[in-house]
């Protein structure tokens, strides 16, 4: 199912030390999840630094190749070094088909809002949608055109266009962007000069 393939090897050894070595040969300690039950693998870090290109999808679903078995996974967690930004650890969660994953999806907003152009400013409100949805179904990321936004218009959850399987779990008139508005100084003067007055008296 996977478009990408990622070599793993299973490791029986775990803890602090044993992964200081697996990330000095140039391997990333790594564990595949299936309903609360962990396998302890590795993965190169070159490899998987190719195949991301240093960005990290959590909606992207990989083929694992762990001692030559295929698996399909995605990206449930992952961690960072704090300096040097490099990979030190990930979280799988096997994919089962016709079981859905729950997972966060990237938003797109596309297209200049009609509110912008009469003066507006547009606010993306969220950056990513937490979603249920079957394996086949995923999407990498989810394209919303706001071009029709018109100022103190929103777009909602509801307005969204994904796969029927694909579930929120946030309510479908959670907001998600919105054209506001631009207040400027020359807005704020009357209430700081009726402060003043008030105080006068």
């Amino acid at each position: 199912m996977g478009s990408l393939v990622l070599k793993a090897e299973k490791r029986s050894e775990t803890g602090k030390n044993i992964n200081r070595r697996l990330r000095a040969s140039g391997m990333i300690p790594a564990v595949v999840y299936s309903h609360g039950v962990g396998e302890s693998i590795s993965v190169c870090q070159k490899e998987f630094t190719g195949l991301f290109k240093g960005h990290i999808s959590e909606s992207v679903i990989l083929t694992l190749m762990i001692d030559g078995k295929e698996q399909d996974a995605y990206i449930k967690d992952y961690q960072k070094h704090p300096v040097t930004d490099q990979m030190i650890h990930l979280d799988f969660f096997k994919v089962t088909d016709g079981e859905k994953i729950h997972t966060f999806v990237a938003l797109e907003f596309v297209g200049s809002p009609a509110g912008v152009k009469k003066g507006g400013v547009f606010e993306p409100i969220e950056r990513e949608i937490e979603v249920e949805v079957l394996p086949r179904d995923l999407l990498e990321k989810i394209v919303v055109d706001v071009t029709k936004l018109e100022i103190g218009e929103s777009v909602h959850i509801s307005d969204l266009k994904v796969p029927d399987s694909m579930s929120f779990k946030q309510d479908a008139s959670h907001s998600l962007a919105h054209v506001v508005t631009l207040r400027t100084s020359d807005d704020e003067e009357p209430e700081e000069e009726s402060e003043v007055i008030a105080d006068a008296e």
